[in-house]
C-alpha cells in the first residue's frame, strides 16, 4: 500500500476551554439525581409487585374455593339426580348432612326443585320449604357460577355457588352452596401483613443500595471531571485514576489515551493506516478520479486481490451499477452530491465473479474546500439477496397453500351440504306427520334437530360461498335488475323476524337509479344479510331505516342528488376512479352499536364482536365477511359507521351503476 506522511496539528484553545469548564463542577447534583432515580425505581418495583401479587393471590384463593364448590356440587348433583326419581328425599337429606359434617367451611346446602320444593341443610339441621324464598330462587337458565354475596339466611357474607341439577338431559332444579369466607379473610389479612413486611424490607435495602451505588457511580465521574478541568487549563500531564475493571475505569483509561494523543505534536499516516487496516468494515480510499490509494485488510480479504494489484486499479474496475451488464458506478455523481448511502451494486472480486454489495461513499474535503479524495465502504449482501429469493418462494408457496385451502373448503362444503339437505328434508317430513303420528316430546326434539340442521346448512353455504370467492370460482351473472325489487325482497325475507320484535322498517329512495347492472341473486344476498343483521341486533320496538342514493363521482368525491358529499369514506378516493356513477344503500339501526376497534374486525371471516351484548345472539361470523366479498366482486365498497356502543350502526355499500 502507498504510504504518505501527513501531520495533524491539534489546535487547543486552552484559555477558552478552561473558561468553559471553570465553575462547572457542582458537587451533589449528579449524586442526588442518581440516588433519587434508583430509589424511585425501587419504589416502583415494590408497587408493581404489590399491584400484581395481591390480586393474583386473591384470585387463586377464590379459584380454590370455586374448585371445592364445583367438586362438592357435582357429587351432590349425581346423588340427588338418582334419588329424585324415586322421590327419596330422606336419602338426599342424609347425604347432604353427611357432606356438611365431613366438609368444613360449608354454611348451607340448598336443593331447589322447579316446582318450588326446597330443602335447606345446615350443620345444625335441615328444613323444608314448599316455595323458595328470594335468596334461593334463581332463573332457570342460570348456569353454574359462584360469587361473594350477603346471605340473609346465615347473616354473613358467603361464597354462593349455584349449580344446575340435570337428570337425563332435563334440568329439574338447582343447587346452592354457601361457603364460609373466614379462611379467605384470614389468608388475605396474612397476605397483606406479609407483603407490607417485604415491601418495607425491600425499600430499606433499596435505599441503602441506591445510596452506595450512587456514590460508586458519581465518585469516578467527579474525579474525571477534575482531571478534565486541569487539562482544559493546559496541564496535559494530568491523568485520571483508572484502577478498576468496570466501564467507568475503561472510560478513564480511554480518556488518558486521548490525553496522551493530544500531547503529541504530530501523528503519522502509518498510525492512521494501522487503525483503518484493523477495522472490521471494508474500506477503500481513492483519489477524486477514482484511483485507489488504500484498502484496509477487511477489503483485501473480501476482494481477494493482492495489495499491489489493488493499488493499480480504479473504482470503475471494481464496482458496477445495479445491473451486471450495465455501466460502472457513477463517480461523478457521487462527487457532485458529496455522498451516497446504501446503494446496491455489484463488485468484481479476484476470481472474476461479481458479488452484490451495499455501497456507501463520501468525499474528503480539505480546509480550503478542495476535494482531496473519496472514502468508500461496502458490505457483501450475497446472503441477504439469497434470503430475499427464498422469502419470495415462501410467499408464493403460502399463496398456493391458501388457494388450495379455499378449494378444499369449497369441495368439502359441497360434499357436506348434499347429505345434510337429505337429513333436513326427511326430518321435515317426520315433523309434518308424513311418517306417522309423533308425540309432543318427539316433536320438540325433532324441531330442535331441524333448527340445528338449518343452522349448520347456513354455515356450510356461507363457507362454500366464501371459499369460492377466495378460490376464484365464484362468478357473477350480471343482468339488468330493479333496485326497488331487490330491497323489497330483502324486507319481505326479514318481515317475520321484524314483526315479532315490533321493529319498524322504512325505506327512502333519494334519486337512486331504477335499474343497475349486477348479479341479481348476489345483490339480494347482500341486502338480506345486512337487513337480517340489523334486525338481529336491534332491540324490541326499534327502528331500521333504508336509504338508497344515486352517487356521482366529481373531483374525487361522491355527490348525492341533493348536492351533499358522502363523507367519512374508509378507503382511498383513487379506488373510485374506474366508474362515474354509483348506487349507494345505507341501512341504519338503533341497536347496541359497534366500538371503533371492532369496525374492521366484523368483516373478517369467523369474527364476532367480543362483548356480552353480542354473544347472546347466534351467528357464525361469516355473514358480513361474505357480504364484503360479494360487494367487492361487483367492484364496490362496504363500510360501517357507529358513534359507539349503544348508539346504533349504519352499514353502507356502494355499487357501480354500470359494470364492466
Amino acid at each position: 500500500m502507498k504510504k504518505t506522511e501527513r501531520t495533524i496539528a491539534p489546535e487547543i484553545e486552552t484559555t477558552s476551554l478552561a473558561a468553559g469548564f471553570k465553575g462547572s463542577v457542582r458537587r451533589g447534583g449528579l449524586f442526588l439525581k442518581i440516588f433519587m432515580l434508583l430509589l424511585s425505581f425501587s419504589l416502583i418495583m415494590v408497587l408493581l409487585y404489590m399491584a400484581d401479587y395481591i390480586p393474583r393471590q386473591k384470585k387463586g384463593l377464590l379459584k380454590a374455593i370455586e374448585s371445592e364448590a364445583r367438586s362438592v356440587s357435582a357429587s351432590i348433583s349425581q346423588v340427588c339426580g338418582n334419588a329424585v326419581v324415586g322421590e327419596d328425599y330422606g336419602f338426599i337429606v342424609e347425604h347432604n348432612m353427611g357432606v356438611l359434617k365431613n366438609t368444613a367451611g360449608i354454611r348451607y346446602i340448598a336443593v331447589v326443585r322447579k316446582n318450588g320444593f326446597t330443602l335447606i341443610h345446615t350443620p345444625d339441621g335441615w328444613q323444608q320449604l314448599d316455595l323458595p324464598g328470594k335468596e334461593w330462587a334463581l332463573d332457570e337458565k342460570t348456569p353454574q357460577q359462584g360469587e361473594i354475596t350477603w346471605s340473609d339466611f346465615v347473616g354473613a357474607e358467603v361464597y354462593r355457588y349455584s349449580y344446575p341439577l340435570v337428570y337425563s338431559g332435563l334440568r329439574w332444579g338447582h343447587l346452592q352452596l354457601g361457603l364460609s369466607l373466614d379462611n379467605l379473610n384470614d389468608e388475605i389479612k396474612y397476605l397483606y401483613r406479609s407483603i407490607l413486611t417485604i415491601a418495607v424490607l425491600f425499600l430499606f435495602i433499596g435505599v441503602l443500595g441506591a445510596y452506595f451505588l450512587a456514590r460508586r457511580l458519581t465518585g469516578p465521574i467527579y474525579a474525571l471531571l477534575d482531571t478534565t478541568t486541569k487539562i482544559s487549563g493546559g496541564d496535559l500531564s494530568a491523568r485520571a485514576m483508572a484502577g478498576g475493571s468496570d466501564e467507568l475505569s475503561d472510560l478513564a483509561r480511554a480518556f488518558n489515551q486521548m490525553t496522551e494523543a493530544l500531547a503529541k505534536t504530530t501523528i503519522s499516516r502509518d498510525y492512521l493506516t494501522s487503525i483503518l487496516s484493523n477495522m472490521s468494515d471494508t474500506l477503500i480510499v481513492s483519489s477524486p478520479a477514482g484511483q485507489i490509494e488504500m484498502v484496509n485488510q477487511a477489503g483485501i480479504d473480501l476482494l481477494g486481490y493482492a495489495p499491489t494489484k489493488i493499488e493499480t486499479m480504479n473504482l470503475n474496475q471494481l464496482f458496477l451499477g445495479k445491473k451486471l451488464n450495465g455501466p460502472p458506478i457513477d463517480l461523478k455523481t457521487l462527487i457532485q452530491e458529496r455522498s451516497v448511502r446504501n446503494q446496491e451494486c455489484f463488485c468484481r472480486v479476484a476470481s472474476g465473479k461479481f458479488i452484490p454489495v451495499l455501497f456507501s461513499g463520501s468525499v474528503m474535503v480539505a480546509k480550503n474546500g478542495a476535494i482531496s479524495g473519496v472514502v468508500c465502504a461496502f458490505i457483501d449482501i450475497t446472503k441477504r439477496k439469497h434470503d430475499e429469493v427464498e422469502l419470495k418462494k415462501a410467499m408464493l408457496a403460502s399463496q398456493k397453500a391458501s388457494i388450495a385451502k379455499s378449494e378444499f373448503l369449497a369441495n368439502m362444503s359441497h360434499e357436506l351440504r348434499t347429505p345434510l339437505n337429505h337429513i333436513i328434508g326427511f326430518t321435515e317430513l317426520v315433523v309434518d306427520g308424513h311418517a306417522g303420528k309423533i308425540n309432543a316430546k318427539q316433536d320438540e326434539f325433532l324441531k330442535d334437530a331441524l333448527a340445528s340442521g338449518n343452522h349448520l346448512l347456513t354455515l356450510i353455504n356461507d363457507i362454500l360461498d366464501i371459499s369460492k370467492v377466495e378460490a376464484g370460482k365464484l362468478t357473477l351473472k350480471k343482468e339488468k335488475v330493479q333496485l326497488s325489487s331487490l330491497i323489497d325482497s330483502g324486507m319481505r325475507m326479514v318481515q317475520e323476524q321484524s314483526v315479532k320484535k315490533g321493529i319498524d322498517i322504512s325505506v327512502r329512495f333519494n334519486g337512486a337509479p331504477d335499474f343497475i347492472w349486477a348479479d341479481d341473486r348476489k345483490v339480494r344476498q347482500i341486502i338480506y344479510n345486512l337487513l337480517s343483521n340489523a334486525v338481529k341486533f336491534t332491540p324490541k320496538n326499534g327502528k331500521i331505516q333504508i336509504y338508497a342514493d344515486h352517487l356521482v363521482l366529481s373531483d374525487g368525491n361522491l355527490i348525492k342528488e341533493n348536492g351533499s358529499i358522502l363523507k367519512h369514506l374508509p378507503f382511498s378516493k383513487d379506488d373510485l376512479k374506474n366508474h362515474d356513477t354509483y348506487m349507494g344503500v345505507s341501512i341504519l339501526d338503533n341497536g347496541f352499536g359497534i366500538a371503533s376497534r371492532d369496525k374492521a374486525k366484523i368483516f373478517q371471516p369467523f369474527e364476532q364482536i367480543d362483548s356480552s351484548a353480542s354473544r347472546k345472539y347466534q351467528g357464525t361470523g361469516l355473514g358480513l365477511a361474505l357480504v364484503k366479498q360479494l360487494v367487492e366482486l361487483h367492484h364496490g365498497k362496504i363500510w360501517v359507521d357507529s358513534r359507539g356502543l349503544g348508539l346504533g350502526s349504519t352499514f353502507t355499500f356502494i355499487l357501480p351503476v354500470k359494470q364492466e
